[in-house]
């Protein structure tokens, strides 16, 4: 298991010390993580992609956006290493967001390079593994995702479903509220 940083920071300042991961029960765990975050005034989307990130144990987490007719998606929250930075659009088309998103369920890609290699972007960041999964709004639409990377293999993958599932409905149930707020 990896050290955990000292503080985390969120886009609208607020600072917080990271939890003590669990042992088991790992996406109830995360839940109750973002939740407390979100309670304590961290942007929904950014505790929840920090949340993934710390207790996935991965190089990258992020949560996008996604609208009727796009071909593109907007990450909304972007964690690189444990650190917010900055978010940006992109196509979808032949990656591994598009089959997750299309799919509307979990989907794990070992070697994810190989996978889809038109994604140019996964061997320019050097992502080894993906996870991600699709989450809809308070209408059942689609509404964008939650996926991780990392850039070495992901051992655990039922720990990570776990992980994602959950953060995922906790997103779903969430998403009215974001949107009040933002």
């Amino acid at each position: 298991m990896n050290e955990k940083p000292g503080v985390l920071t969120f886009s609208n300042g607020v600072k917080i010390v990271p939890p003590e991961l669990p042992s088991n029960d790992w996406g109830h765990a995360a839940v109750l993580q973002a939740t407390q975050w979100f309670d304590m005034g961290a942007p929904l989307v950014e505790a929840v992609a920090m949340t993934a990130n710390i207790f996935c144990d991965c190089k990258w987490s992020a949560v996008s956006e996604f609208r009727e007719g796009w071909s593109k998606v907007k990450l909304v929250a972007l964690v690189d290493d444990k650190k917010l930075t900055n978010c940006f659009e992109y196509e979808f088309q032949y990656t591994p967001c598009e089959e997750v998103l299309v799919k509307q369920q979990f989907g794990f890609f070992h070697n994810v390079q190989q996978s889809f290699p038109k994604d140019q972007d996964l061997a320019d960041w050097g992502v080894a593994d993906y996870a991600g999964q699709a989450f809809t709004d308070e209408k059942f639409e689609l509404a964008g995702h939650l996926m991780v990377m990392h850039d070495q293999p992901i051992n655990e993958e039922s720990k990570v479903e776990s992980i994602i599932s959950a953060l995922t409905t906790l997103l779903h149930l969430e998403w009215p509220v974001r949107h009040e707020k933002s």
